[in-house]
C-alpha cells in the first residue's frame, strides 16, 4: 500500500504514476474527517437536477445538492454538454462520499467550475478491491472518473480518501480519460490540494489527479 500526505506541503501537481512517500511522512491520524457509518448519498437533495434535460447550467451551494450529483451521474446521466458553478465552500465531513463517477463506465463528462471554492473533508473508506471482469474497478476521489470534461478552479482540504485495495487513489480526481473523439480532452485546471490530505491506494495515487489517459488530459 502506498500513502501520501499533504499535513507538511501541499500537492499542487499531479502524480500520474505510482508514487511511494518516504516513512514517517504519513504517521498520525488524520483528524479531519468525521467518523461515520452513513453515506451522503442518504442525505442528498433529490429535488436539485430535476431540470437536467433541459438545462444546461446548474449551480451547487450545499452537501446535499453535491451528493445529489454523485447519484445523478451513478444513474449514468453524465452532464456533458453542461456546467456546474460551486457558489460556496463545502464541507464533507459528516458522512462517508461516494465519488462522482465513480466507475470508469459512468464517468463525469461536463465542466464543474469551483469557482475558487473549497471542498474539504471527504471521507472515503474503501476496502473495494482493484476490479475483476465480474466486479469492476471504482475509482476513488471527489471525482472517480471524468471523461472530455473540464474541472477548474478548486481546491480540496482537510479529506482522508482511504482505499487501500484500489489501483487508483486521487484527491480531486482518481481517473482522467477521454473518448478519444476528434478535438475532445479532459482539462484540469487551477486545481489545489491543501492542508491535511491523506490519501491511501495500491499503485496510482495523486493529489491532483492520481491516472491520466495521456494525451486527452491536460492538467495547468
Amino acid at each position: 500500500m502506498k500513502t501520501i500526505r499533504t499535513t507538511l506541503f501541499p500537492i499542487l501537481l499531479a502524480f500520474t504514476t505510482a508514487f511511494t512517500v518516504p516513512g514517517g511522512f504519513a504517521a498520525g491520524a488524520n483528524t479531519a474527517a468525521a467518523a461515520t457509518t452513513d453515506n451522503w448519498v442518504d442525505f442528498r437533495d433529490t429535488s436539485w437536477g430535476n431540470d437536467y434535460s433541459t438545462a444546461t447550467n446548474f449551480t451547487i451551494t450545499t452537501a446535499q445538492q453535491l451528493a445529489q450529483l454523485a447519484y445523478l451521474v451513478e444513474q449514468g446521466n453524465n452532464f456533458s454538454g453542461k456546467t456546474i458553478t460551486l457558489d460556496s465552500d463545502i464541507s464533507l465531513a459528516d458522512h462517508f462520499w461516494t465519488p462522482i463517477g465513480r466507475l470508469e463506465s459512468l464517468g463525469f463528462r461536463g465542466t464543474f467550475d469551483g469557482d475558487g471554492h473549497t471542498i474539504s473533508g471527504i471521507n472515503i473508506n474503501s476496502p473495494v478491491n482493484g476490479g475483476t471482469s465480474a466486479v469492476p474497478a471504482t475509482r476513488q476521489a471527489l471525482f472517480g472518473t471524468v471523461k472530455d470534461a473540464t474541472i477548474k478552479n478548486l481546491t480540496l482540504s482537510n479529506s482522508t480518501i482511504s482505499a487501500p485495495n484500489n489501483d487508483v487513489v486521487g484527491g480531486i480526481v482518481a481517473y482522467s480519460g477521454s473518448t478519444l473523439a476528434p478535438n475532445k480532452q479532459t482539462t484540469i485546471e487551477n486545481c489545489h490540494v491543501k492542508d491535511d490530505v491523506l490519501l491511501q491506494g495500491l499503485d496510482h495515487i495523486g493529489g491532483i489527479v492520481a491516472n491520466t489517459a495521456a494525451p486527452n488530459t491536460i492538467v495547468q
